[in-house]
């Protein structure tokens, strides 16, 4: 008998264990980056806009860090995932070429070991969403 090399689907109760799954992995990052953001706001201090949006960032990402935990709808998937991907951006901005709108991050800083594993955690958190919500439907 011929193996058959056809693509065989995930069962529906497979699916759903694994979007749980992948949600809630999603959810733990999330807080680990929101956590490590709001531990380096007094290390911003001088800076107010550096400071709030530092806040601000770790509390969004507690928020859907909640969101995803307590009702993982596709919205919040979108959300988080935005939120996520704006913050890489803005990561990557700072350290290659600056923000030049924000007063003392005008100048390209350098990469250093929480903002790499915070981002590395928000990294993970956009897998996971897009993984539950374009893959695993």
């Amino acid at each position: 008998m011929a193996a058959s090399f056809a693509p065989t689907r995930i069962s529906d109760t497979a699916a759903t264990d694994l979007r749980s799954v992948l949600s809630k992995l999603a959810a733990m990052l999330a807080a680990a980056s929101g956590l490590i953001h709001i531990a380096v706001v007094r290390h911003h201090i001088d800076y107010g806009v550096i400071t709030a949006g530092f806040a601000l960032m770790g509390g969004a990402q507690l928020l859907v860090a909640a969101g995803l935990l307590i009702k993982p709808q596709s919205r919040v998937r979108l959300v988080g995932a935005m939120l996520h991907a704006g913050i890489l951006a803005t990561w990557l901005s700072s350290r290659t070429v600056g923000l030049t709108v924000v007063r003392g991050a005008e100048e390209p800083v350098s990469f250093g070991f929480p903002d790499t594993i915070a981002n590395l955690f928000g990294m993970g958190v956009i897998a996971c969403l897009v993984m539950v919500e374009l893959v695993i439907r």
